[in-house]
């Protein structure tokens, strides 16, 4: 556990300082850019259940740097008193750097908390490159990877390792995309692999935005996830789908 608390902490000490060098030589002053998203779903048949999920995300530029930090919630509550429900949260910050035309070094830390899967805490942070194979004015879609570490914990009732703590080195590899189809209207979609000896986790995301006034627009969200090692009594697979309004900035 003490290598899980220092490795970020050195990180992001790292990192800081060496933005902080580049920062005193370049006179622009940055630019920020972000956004945040709210979903809420009631229902009431058989049994209610209230249904909740937000985003919001955070981008400051500044010459050849980009910070990046993002974080999600999904919460559901079931009347029903044999589903848990769903109540899982995740934070991340990623730091990049430039380093030519189309290709970034990067560091990425990502933290989940889940109250009722397999895994009560994961902690990862990766570093790695990133390359843009497309970049113009409607299309991005960008791949990368590279080595990191992983920290997860079971849960403190898991039926058959509660509270185990494993430690990885981890093999990350990813894609995204986001296009503009119209005006109005854009798709975007990703794909992760994170693996490791004890775990190997997959997974998979797609949206739709579509623009309703200036900044808002409405956005439906998939996400699939597959671990490939969990508790005898739950799932591989978790599948997210949410309805929301979003505003940028």
């Amino acid at each position: 556990m003490k290598l899980t608390i220092l490795a970020p902490i050195s990180i992001l000490l790292a990192t800081t300082n060496a933005y902080a060098a580049d920062k005193t030589s370049d006179p622009d002053e940055g630019k920020f850019s972000g956004g945040m998203k709210l979903g809420l779903i009631y229902s009431n048949a058989s049994t209610s259940s209230t249904s909740l999920n937000s985003a919001a995300k955070l981008k400051y530029e500044k010459a050849k740097w980009t910070n990046e930090f993002k974080g999600d919630t999904y919460y559901t509550k079931s009347s029903d008193s044999e589903d848990d429900g769903t109540n899982k949260y995740s934070l991340g910050y990623k730091l990049s750097y430039q380093i030519a035309k189309s290709y970034k070094t990067f560091i990425d830390n990502k933290y989940e908390h889940d109250q009722f899967e397999t895994y009560r805490e994961v902690y990862s942070v990766t570093a790695g490159i990133e390359k843009a194979l497309i970049d113009s004015d409607t299309t991005q879609v960008n791949v990368g990877g590279g080595p990191g570490y992983r920290y997860n914990k079971r849960q403190p009732d898991d039926v058959d390792a509660p509270n185990q703590v494993t430690e990885d080195i981890i093999a990350n590899a990813f894609i995204n995309a986001d296009t503009e189809v119209t005006d109005s209207l854009s798709v975007g979609g990703d794909a992760e692999v994170d693996y490791g000896k004890s775990n190997t986790t997959y997974t998979l995301g797609a949206n739709l935005s579509n623009k309703l006034v200036g900044d808002v627009a409405l956005v439906f969200d998939a996400k699939y996830i597959y671990n490939t090692d969990v508790a005898s009594d739950k799932s591989n697979d978790e599948i997210y789908t949410t309805v929301s309004i979003s505003y940028d900035f």
